[in-house]
């Protein structure tokens, strides 16, 4: 790196320091579907599984299974189950994010 590109770096950080601060994107509110979540094969209308995975949230009080996301087979991704299961992982990811601390930068 040239003493030119650092200079630029340079006034880069120095000019993202002195930005107003906005707020932490992972401070929002999440407006997705609560968790948790589960990745299972979907099934048939004939209770036959299929080679495509549903992402499933269970109602809180009937336990009933609502698929919110479908991953059908695809030659270009094979791991469709791996997937599905990263997938189904969000909510508790995003709640592990949340929980851990922002680092502040100082001048």
């Amino acid at each position: 790196m040239t003493l030119e590109h650092t200079a630029k770096a340079l006034d880069m950080v120095r000019a993202s320091l002195d930005a107003p601060k906005k707020e932490h994107p992972m401070t929002t509110t999440n407006k997705s579907t609560p968790g948790p979540w589960e990745a299972v094969q979907c099934i048939d209308f004939l209770g036959q599984h299929t080679e495509t995975w549903c992402i499933n949230v269970y109602d809180s009080l009937t336990r009933m299974p609502w698929e919110v996301a479908w991953l059908k087979p695809n030659p270009f991704i094979p791991d469709i189950e791996s997937n599905a299961r990263l997938i189904a992982a969000v909510p508790e990811l995003l709640e592990a994010l949340r929980a851990m601390p922002v680092a502040e930068v100082e001048k």
